[in-house]
């Protein structure tokens, strides 16, 4: 088994997404900008606007909106820069699965909350065009990650067996890759370097190379 079948096997990225990488720090940025504006026009309408006080202080709420949005938004930038960094792709599944609550609060603020401004809606617009294009690397980057997290590894050889980076079980002698690992433990086919040589395991699929 070659290097290049080795890699179509691990189907392990070398390095991080740089480009995710991007877009969540600008999005991040922009998060500071939306939220600081958005407070102070939420101030403003406080101030200006007769708010209706019929059983709710309905402009308490929709503030109050705003610190949840914040917490949430930081959540799911932080799982998703963590998973491109570690190659994970369960923490960037996480951060896509909060990503529809963070864009409802986005809906909400553009066309629910009780007085809108076109400031607003802007605001708005352009936060759930950052939360998309987010979404979307961040979809794209989850594809191409490993089933198993970084600090595992995953290898197919010959023979009947499973070698989990200490022992071999199985019926036969270990052949091909499995065989190779072992005569030089932490490597890989044709020398190649695992990531985490303890963690690595075999499954073995049967057949030789």
């Amino acid at each position: 088994m070659g290097d290049a079948a080795y890699a179509r096997l691990n189907k392990r990225p070398l390095i991080t997404s740089v480009s995710l990488a991007q877009y969540l720090y600008f999005a991040a940025m922009w998060d500071v900008v939306y939220f600081w504006t958005a407070a102070l026009i939420m101030i403003y309408k406080g101030n200006a606007l007769p708010y209706p006080n019929v059983g709710h202080n309905y402009w308490g709420l929709e503030f109050s909106y705003l610190f949840m949005y914040i917490v949430v938004e930081w959540l799911r930038l932080t799982l998703m820069g963590q998973g491109n960094a570690a190659l994970s792709k369960k923490l960037v599944y996480r951060s896509l699965l909060i990503t529809p609550i963070v864009i409802y609060m986005h809906v909400y603020y553009m066309v629910q909350q009780t007085y809108i401004l076109e400031m607003e809606v802007l605001l708005n617009a352009i936060s759930i065009a950052t939360t998309g294009i987010t979404f979307m690397s961040g979809w794209f980057v989850a594809m191409g990650l490993p089933d198993a997290d970084a600090d595992g590894m995953r290898w197919v050889g010959g023979g009947n067996g499973n070698y989990n980076g200490n022992n071999w079980r199985g019926g036969g002698a270990p052949t091909g890759a499995a065989a190779a690992a072992m005569r030089s433990p932490g490597r890989g086919p044709n020398g190649a370097q695992a990531l985490s040589p303890p963690r690595a395991t075999f499954t073995v699929t049967g057949g030789a190379n």
